[in-house]
C-alpha cells in the first residue's frame, strides 16, 4: 500500500513538531507528526483517529506504517 493512501483524508491537516533546527524545537521531539489541525473537519479528523489506532495495532505486531 502506498504511503499517502494512509493519510491521504487528513494529509492537509496535520501539524508537527519542530525539528532540533527550527524554531520551538523542545529537545524532547524531533520532528514527527504532533497532531491534526484544530478546524480539521470531522472526516479527517475520524480518519487521523483510525490511522492511529492502526499505528498502535500494528506496532504491537512488529509492522511498521
Amino acid at each position: 500500500m502506498e504511503v499517502y493512501e494512509n493519510v491521504k483524508d487528513f494529509w492537509k491537516y496535520l501539524e508537527y513538531y519542530p525539528d532540533e533546527d527550527e524554531p520551538g524545537f523542545d529537545g524532547v521531539h524531533y520532528g514527527g507528526i504532533k497532531g491534526i489541525a484544530e478546524d480539521a473537519p470531522e472526516a479527517a479528523r475520524k480518519a487521523f483517529e483510525e490511522y492511529r489506532e492502526r499505528q498502535i495495532e500494528f506496532a504491537k505486531q512488529g509492522i511498521k506504517i
